[in-house]
């Protein structure tokens, strides 16, 4: 499973997110699971969230600001 956060010129994010057929990207291909793909939009908290989970603390701040402890 691959996932990029993205965010627009206008300031939304989003998440393109690819996987195979054992992941949450999983599509129906005739009868059987294959691999997906899916952008999700997200909130800026949301998007904050997921990039506190997945990116170093330099990275978040680069495109969140300083965050509180």
């Amino acid at each position: 499973m691959n996932e990029k956060l993205y965010q627009k010129k206008t300031g939304e994010f989003f998440l393109f997110g690819k996987g195979g057929p054992n992941t949450g990207y999983a599509k129906r291909v005739g009868g059987m699971w294959g691999a997906g793909e899916s952008i999700i939009p997200l909130t800026k908290e949301d998007a904050l969230e997921w990039a506190s989970r997945h990116m170093d603390a330099d990275t978040v701040e680069k495109y969140f600001g300083e965050i509180p402890e």
